[in-house]
């Protein structure tokens, strides 16, 4: 593998307590919100299909209320990715969209913003204005303050991977296609196992998979995490699939520009940036159509971020498939597999009356949709 071909992503630091209390439960919530997926959907009339080529197209449709449940739905020139939104459409409210704007103005440097930026040798400023033209270079890889750091996640920004599941006893792939490079940005889907298994050795490989069609029903899902958001929410909605038509592979420069970014939580122990003991968020970007890439810059949050800078360690896990972080009390598998535990996540998360509710509310729906004891992955 050439270091030099891989990319920069700088990592983003958020607090989520002032010590006793959690400011931002949102980070936990989102975190046992994919459960809700496996929900049934909603029913509704049927009506005639809609088309859409653009993220902003689809999500625009969604937050008006002009396309509802039980709708055809076709995507046109969407890139289909592993990884889904944390919260998702998120990004495409008027209020996230706020959220970003105001985060590019809340920037500085850290000492090591140049060491991240160049662990793998790549040009940070030649990779931006491939991918956003000159003018915006310094734009999405910049290091925010913490002020900064909230808005981006309140933006929209985030995903997470899942295991194989089972909606309405059909085994089902919850993945993304999004139209642009950015899978955060995308639609949510659910692929069944068959059509997984055309296109999965594609997307080992590159990443993406670049489709000329994308086609299915449109689904809702009751939000049963509801009122406990602090901020008006989005519809639960994912596209049911039907049919995917892959398209032309993409180029390699096209490949090696897609991008992930993924969130973590930690306890820090060490006196800064806060007291021992306070709890924090950070995201960093990877590359999925490059070798390596995820892999060097977990390795980089792990130890080089949160063990060595903060002295701390990981609490939460952003992918179900393979864990990242050996022994994360909130992990995406602990989530869907019922061995969630409360009590050993440290305070306060564990004893937030608002996460310990959210949790009551998703082992309701593990009883009701999985049943006690069995399992929801093939």
């Amino acid at each position: 593998m050439d270091a030099r071909n891989l990319r920069p992503a700088l990592p983003e630091l958020r607090a989520i307590t002032d010590g006793r209390y959690l400011e931002e439960p949102d980070f936990f919530l989102d975190q046992l919100r994919p459960v809700g997926l496996l929900q049934r959907p909603e029913e509704a009339p049927n009506a005639a299909a809609w088309s859409f080529s653009s993220n902003k197209g689809f999500w625009e449709a969604v937050l008006r209320e002009q396309v509802r449940a039980s709708r055809p739905v076709a995507l046109t020139g969407f890139y289909l990715s592993e990884w889904i939104p944390r919260s998702p459409g998120l990004f495409h409210t008027y209020g996230a969209a706020n959220s970003r704007e105001y985060a590019m103005q809340q920037v500085f440097e850290e000492p090591y913003a140049q060491e991240l930026a160049w662990i793998d040798h790549a040009d940070v400023h030649e990779f931006e204005r491939g991918v956003y033209g000159r003018e915006a270079a310094r734009g999405y890889l910049r290091i925010f303050n913490p002020h900064g750091k909230i808005q981006m996640l309140r933006g929209g920004v985030g995903c997470i991977r899942l295991r194989r599941h089972g909606i309405e006893g059909r085994p089902v792939w919850l993945m993304s296609a999004s139209s642009t490079l950015t899978a955060h940005e995308g639609v949510p889907l659910a692929v069944p196992h068959d059509r997984y298994t055309e296109v999965i050795d594609s997307l080992t490989s590159d990443g993406i998979v670049y489709c000329s069609s994308i086609t299915g029903t449109l689904r809702y899902v009751p939000d049963f995490l509801g009122n406990l958001y602090q901020w008006p929410d989005v519809p639960p909605v994912y596209l049911d699939v039907e049919d995917i038509r892959p398209g032309p592979r993409p180029d390699e420069t096209t490949l090696q520009h897609a991008m992930v970014s993924v969130a973590v939580s930690f306890e820090a122990r060490s006196e800064q940036p806060g007291p021992p003991g306070m709890l924090w968020a950070t995201y960093v970007t990877f590359f999925p159509g490059v070798e390596g890439s995820l892999q060097l810059r977990r390795d980089w949050l792990r130890d080089n971020y949160v063990r060595k800078r903060y002295q701390g360690r990981v609490i939460s896990d952003f992918d179900e498939q393979v864990p990242r972080f050996e022994g994360a009390p909130f992990g995406l598998i602990r989530v869907f597999d019922g061995s969630l535990n409360l009590d050993e996540i440290p305070r306060p998360v564990g004893q937030d009356p608002t996460v310990r509710e959210a949790f009551g509310r998703c082992r309701d729906i593990r009883r009701d949709v999985i049943g006690d004891g069995e399992e929801s992955t093939g």
